[in-house]
């Protein structure tokens, strides 16, 4: 065996089976433990080994907390190799270890499967091997289905374990292999989803009573148990199983698919209101028989008695869930303190102002998320949860309650308010805590405070008053300001960016003391000069910074006042300080982690990627930390996983470009650019100012540089201050031979660097114009004036992923293609790398655990 399979470094064995050898790894480009199998049989036809690779490449496509994730496939010596996530834990079959599991987390165990199937199901693609050892229990007891995508390639070209191949290898086959598979597969037919929760059923039979339903000495035998052997019902061999439980199982395992379950959503939905009983303990003991004295008058005492049952069973009804709540909260088994806020309806007959309520809940989930212990996942993605119900929005970010609210204003002009809220239970979908609250509007932050305050002491958990907090119970807002403020945010939930600033600023006027307005502030304009690049950040340094300060000396120990404070610092180092005080304040800031990942992405990828990850699991629904994600992968050649990252992204939000924007970046690396976009694209591509670059150099390419330089021309008529914009229109005039017009506008970009007062700022896009005119000199003494200083270095790597130099470089992309070889470059580059160097260590102990 080699000591490395593919760029993956192998670590050690991790076990050999009939479908491969499985070893740990490192993957040497992102710094990644991996879990590596290296399937048995070589297929020596390269056309058959690229067919198989296709079978399975969409299986990378599965995005879900408990599938252990299909990294990659590829060739190695003639044999294929998947790459999964390295998950550590035990074997289903080892959990269960003969003996029965508790009924109750054997179902929760079975749910979690089942969510998983569902989503492979979703993407119409199947397991088709899921047995007790392809499902881990990590060490935190949480489900991770593995290998998926093993059996792809096995349902077409014949590989399959049917019963006549299993007659034919005897005892060669372990029988594990064959224990949890449907008949329709053993009799060579292909399966589809019904087989997975036909196994799913065999699993859940297994982890009842302790025993796999169709045990056997062989493979063989095993293959007949499946096809004709009906085992007995769990509540047969396990007492503690409900009768509800005998017809879920029976069900999956049924012979025939159409007997089965159809959907895994509607198994696990049925797997969900067992749970849910069980949870409640609502098993109830056979009640005793009591000897009742003889009345003088039997009539009448049955028609007293039956009116006053009808009076308690009305009075039961009506005030059902009022008591249930009460005595939930005083005895009974809290759900976990994780809470996703849904966005508020807005009440009354007048109800003029929409965006009230998502902007509302948005408040409410980050105040509730400075309260130690209280998790608020899904946070950037409230407003997509309208119209959903509380159960299916807390499902699909694994939250175990949802708030759901109303805001009612109480004259027309909104300057009192009504809060109707309710807490609602995922497993009972009932609300198990509800109240009111009534307010002046000037009085809405100190509402938001009562309500997180009111709900983490439900919910048990330690409630101390922070100096933060207690601001926030003697804040007066002006109204109208907050109103400027919520429009703002709408607009930015829109990327509407450029409405949002202005509205960000009327709100600062009406009332420089809300903090929120003046933290909002610095993420529009950052993200409109670094991400979208439609200003210079020179352009808005000075106000990002102003802005970051007033909010600080009013609130310093609100986590969007330190975020903020991280954008606008000088350094990496500076940056980090405050943004780890942001999630060490609130751990699930989503946006903190986003923030985080962008300022180590150039200095250290590997641990950006996983820090984006981090934000994934807080937000599984927030387009931009696909984004986030893919632009990291991009810096470490991982064009496979930016792909992926982008289709994922889409699937969420299809309408932004900015998926369009890394596939074309991706193409541009492989030499890959065809452009044949119509104007719909072209109007995509004005909207997202690093597309539009990245699609005139795609143009470039192809060939049509003088669509390339209308493109840009239309760039700089809407973005006049887009620096990158420039030096494209430089690089396409050099490479169609126009080298004066070229020399012209690289030369003033130079020009405007060198003699501003902060240089610094403008070193990135100074080289870029200097590179568009083959210019390598002045290219590395941009680069090198950026590495000089640690503030260089910050401002240096402040862009857009899609438009990174050291990638650019590296890659050998357009425009940095010309001086890429350069001795000149080349030098300028390893200072760079030094530098970055340098703050990677800092990185690392600044951000241990990461």
């Amino acid at each position: 065996m080699s000591e490395s399979i593919g760029h993956y470094a192998v670590l050690g064995l991790v076990g050999t089976g009939s479908q491969g050898t499985v070893y740990r790894a490192r993957d040497t480009r992102v710094g990644r433990t991996v879990a590596v199998r290296l399937l048995g049989d070589a297929i020596t036809d390269p056309l058959s080994r690229s067919r198989a690779l296709d079978l399975i490449q969409p299986f990378t496509v599965i995005s879900h907390p408990h599938v252990a994730t299909l990294f990659e496939a590829g060739e190695h010596d003639g044999s294929i190799y998947l790459v999964h996530e390295f998950v550590p834990g035990d074997t289903l079959a080892t959990v269960v270890a003969g003996r029965p599991m508790n009924v109750r987390r054997a179902v929760d165990l079975a749910i979690q499967v089942a969510d998983a199937l569902a989503e492979a199901h979703s993407l119409d693609l199947i397991h088709g091997a899921l047995n007790a050892s392809t499902v881990v229990v990590t060490t935190k007891g949480h489900v991770k289905v593995m290998d998926v995508g093993l059996t792809a390639w096995m349902r077409e070209d014949g590989h399959a374990l049917t019963a006549d191949r299993l007659a034919a290898q005897g005892a060669s086959v372990p029988p594990a292999s064959v224990a949890c598979l449907a008949p329709e597969q053993l009799l060579g037919y292909p399966g589809d989803h019904r087989a997975d929760l036909f196994a799913l059923g065999a699993l859940l039979h297994h982890m009842l009573t302790g025993e796999a339903p169709f045990a056997a000495r062989n493979a063989s035998e095993c293959a007949v148990r499946v096809l004709q052997f009906n085992p007995p019902a769990p509540s047969a061999l396990n007492a503690d199983v409900p009768a509800g439980l005998d017809v879920i199982v029976t069900r999956a395992m049924a012979k025939r698919p159409e007997d089965r379950y159809q959907s895994a959503a509607t198994l696990a939905a049925d797997l969900r209101n067992v749970a849910s009983t069980l949870h409640a303990g609502e098993s109830h003991a056979e009640s005793g028989q009591v000897r009742v004295a003889p009345r003088p008058s039997p009539w009448r005492a049955a028609v007293f008695g039956g009116l006053l049952v009808m009076a308690l069973a009305l009075a039961a009804w009506h005030w059902y869930d009022p008591i249930m709540q009460a005595w939930r909260g005083r005895f009974g088994t809290q759900p976990a303190p994780v809470v996703i806020v849904l966005p508020f309806e807005v009440g009354g007959p007048d109800a003029t102002r929409p965006y009230f309520g998502a902007g509302f809940a948005e408040d409410l989930a980050r105040r509730m998320g400075h309260i130690p212990g209280l998790t608020v996942p899904g946070r950037m993605s409230i407003r997509a949860f309208a119209g959903k119900g509380a159960q299916a929005a807390a499902q699909e970010v694994r939250a175990s309650l949802a708030v759901q609210g109303r805001v009612t204003p109480g004259d027309e002009d909104w300057k009192s308010l009504r809060f109707e809220l309710r807490l609602v239970d995922r497993t009972s979908n009932r609300p198990i805590w509800s109240r009111s609250y009534a307010s002046a509007a000037q009085d809405v932050i100190l509402v938001q405070a009562r309500i997180s305050r009111d709900i983490a002491e439900w919910l048990r958990v330690t409630y101390t008053p922070t100096a933060e907090q207690g601001r926030a119970l003697l804040r007066l807002v002006d109204p109208a300001a907050y109103d400027l403020y919520l429009q703002a945010r709408h607009a930015m939930a829109a990327y509407d960016v450029s409405r949002a600033v202005q509205l960000y600023e009327r709100a600062v006027a009406a009332d420089a003391s809300l903090i929120e307005a003046q933290t909002g502030l610095v993420e529009a304009l950052y993200f409109s000069a670094v991400f979208e690049g439609r200003v210079g950040i020179a352009e808005v340094q000075a106000r990002i910074r102003d802005a970051a300060e007033a909010a600080s000396t009013t609130n310093p120990d609100f986590a969007p006042t330190q975020l903020a404070m991280g954008l606008a610092a000088q350094t990496i180092r500076g940056a980090l300080e405050h943004l780890r005080k942001a999630v060490a304040i609130d751990p699930s800031y989503t946006l903190a982690y986003l923030a985080m990942s962008d300022v180590i992405r150039e200095a250290d990828p590997s641990r950006a990627i996983r820090i984006a990850r981090r934000a994934l699991q807080s937000d599984p629904l927030e387009p931009l930390a696909h984004y986030g994600l893919a632009e990291s992968n991009l810096l470490v050649g991982e064009f496979n996983e930016v792909l992926v990252e982008a289709a994922r992204g889409q699937a969420l939000a299809p309408a932004l470009p900015w998926w369009d924007a890394l596939r074309t970046r991706v193409h541009l690396a492989r030499r890959a650019a065809r452009d044949t976009a119509g104007p719909d694209a072209l109007r995509a591509a004005l909207s997202f100012p690093p597309y539009a670059i990245l699609r005139a150099a795609s143009l470039q390419g192809d060939g049509r540089g003088a669509d390339a330089i209308a493109l840009l021309a239309g760039l700089r008529r809407l973005y006049p201050s887009s620096c990158d914009a420039r030096a494209m229109t430089a690089a396409v005039r050099f490479a169609g031979g126009d080298a004066a017009e070229a020399a012209r506008v690289a030369g003033e970009i130079l020009t405007t660097a060198e003699q501003s007062n902060n240089q610094i700022v403008w070193a990135r896009c100074a080289a870029m114009a200097a590179a568009a005119v083959n210019d390598a000199p002045r290219a590395a003494t941009w680069m090198a004036r950026a590495a000089s200083s640690d503030d260089g270095v910050r401002w240096w790597c402040v862009t857009n992923g899609v438009l990174s130099v050291q990638a650019g470089l590296r890659q050998r992309v357009f425009p940095w293609a010309g001086v890429a070889g350069t001795r000149d470059v080349a030098l300028a580059l390893s200072r760079l790398d030094a530098a970055l160097g340098s703050v990677r260590a800092e990185v690392a102990k600044m951000l241990e655990g990461y």
